[in-house]
């Protein structure tokens, strides 16, 4: 699915939501490498290998001609946030998509990841899903609270399922909206 929308962020500028591409290889790689040391909430962490360009680069392209969408949230032509649809590929999950979304931490609180939300759920709504899954840190209030605006329900908790590099433990929180 190609895409393309424009918002106003809460400092007046514009951004331009639009697919990933495999132009966008190497910045996005660099995006990647920078937002995991920016945050303890993402499924893969600082110490983690770092993402490769020909990594980078095939998962790109495992976007096209799928039913999952890869947007970039760009500010002045620059990466500034991701936002991922993953669809289903078995029958029994051909419905439902897992969500994830990632912005620089310098963009935080300026209502980017808001507007990769509206923009993701409207690309679920043309693709057809009926369902809309996503994963949170427990203790990750502010996404809890965009995706409780944007009425996500929890449907449960799993324990001790996040580790920290220094022992300590996050529960993870499974939330879905319904589209239907």
């Amino acid at each position: 699915m190609k895409f393309y929308n424009k918002e106003f962020i809460k400092n007046g500028e514009t951004i331009e939501i639009t697919n990933a591409d495999v132009k966008n290889t190497g910045e996005l790689t660099d995006f990647v490498n920078s937002v995991r040391k920016e945050s303890k909430y993402l499924s893969h962490g600082e110490f983690d290998p770092p993402m490769t360009i020909e990594k980078q680069n095939e998962f790109i392209l495992s976007f096209e001609n799928s039913n999952s969408v890869y947007l970039v949230a760009l500010l002045n032509k620059k990466i500034i946030a991701t936002g991922i649809l993953t669809g289903g590929n078995k029958i029994r999950d051909k419905h439902e998509c897992e969500l994830g979304i990632v912005v620089l931490k310098k963009y935080w609180n300026l209502g980017v990841a808001s507007k990769l939300m509206k923009n993701l759920i409207d690309c679920a709504k043309q693709i057809g899903f009926e369902q809309i899954n996503l994963n949170v840190i427990a203790s990750n209030m502010s996404a809890i609270a965009l995706y409780k605006k944007y009425v996500f329900t929890e449907y449960g908790i799993i324990s001790h399922d996040c580790k920290y590099e220094d022992g300590t433990y996050d529960d993870t929180i499974n939330m879905a909206k319904y589209l239907n």
